[in-house]
């Protein structure tokens, strides 16, 4: 979280999802991004992680969940992003 920290400074929402996929392939999570590019999904086995992006790269919304259970607005990562 911190190495996203120090490196999310973009300006687009492409920069950042350029930057989220990056940074998730170099951990070995794998990474989707909906058709429309403004949703951004992280997964392991244990989890996934959506990030949901405003058209200027803006972080609107981070929900975490453990597979099998609904997931949750996480309000420590929404701010961390921004």
């Amino acid at each position: 979280m911190e190495k996203i920290e120090r490196t999310l400074n973009a300006k687009s929402m492409f920069s950042v999802m350029n930057t989220l996929e990056l940074l998730s392939r170099q951990k070995g999570l794998t990474v989707h991004v909906s058709p429309s590019g403004t949703a951004c999904y992280i997964t392991s086995t244990m989890f996934y992680v959506e990030i949901q992006l405003e058209n200027d790269g803006d972080v609107m919304d981070v929900k975490l969940a453990h597979f099998e259970e609904a997931p949750v607005v996480c309000d420590d990562l929404v701010q961390l992003l921004r």
